[in-house]
This record gives C-alpha cells, structure tokens and sequence, in this order.
C-alpha cells in the first residue's frame, strides 16, 4: 500500500493536509454534518496513516506471539495514534 506520508494533519479550515518539501498540500476537504463532527472527522482522517503503523507494529508482534505490553514502546504509540484520531494530541 502506497499513501502520502505524514504526518498528516488538520489544519485552521478542518481540511487534512500534509507540508511536502515545504509546500503544504490538501489531502481531503472535510464537509457535511455539524462544525464538531468536521473537525472529529478531520482529526480521524489525520490519524490514518499513525493508526495504521501502530495496527501492523501490534499485528506483528502478536503474530510473532507476542503481546502488547502496558508502557511499551508499541502501547505508547497505539495511545499516540489514538489520541491523534480523538483530537487530543
């Protein structure tokens, strides 16, 4: 899979958007609901490219048998995407 790399980000208009050698570029203009669920949209479609890398860090530690652990390095970044995706971080 091949997507722009991030970060992404939201910016002041709710569009998600990522700077490329120094030139910021729109990814997605986001629209339609209330002004609240623009910017939780925006700020989970932000999230993507984060949650993807912290999903297949844990899917293949688990696949390894292992598990994630509470404070781990893959725990830490799980709670980064997460907060990303909620707007928090």
């Amino acid at each position: 899979m091949k997507h722009t790399p991030g970060p992404w980000e939201r910016d002041a208009d709710n569009d998600v958007v990522v700077t490329v050698l120094g030139r910021v570029l729109r990814l997605a203009k986001v629209s339609g609901g209330s002004p609240q669920e623009w910017i939780d949209n925006a700020n989970l479609i932000a999230a993507s490219p984060d949650l993807l890398a912290a999903l297949r860090d844990i899917v293949a530690n688990i696949d390894k048998g292992g598990c994630p652990v509470r404070g781990s390095v893959m725990h830490e970044t799980g709670r980064a995407a997460i907060a990303k995706a909620e707007g928090k971080a």
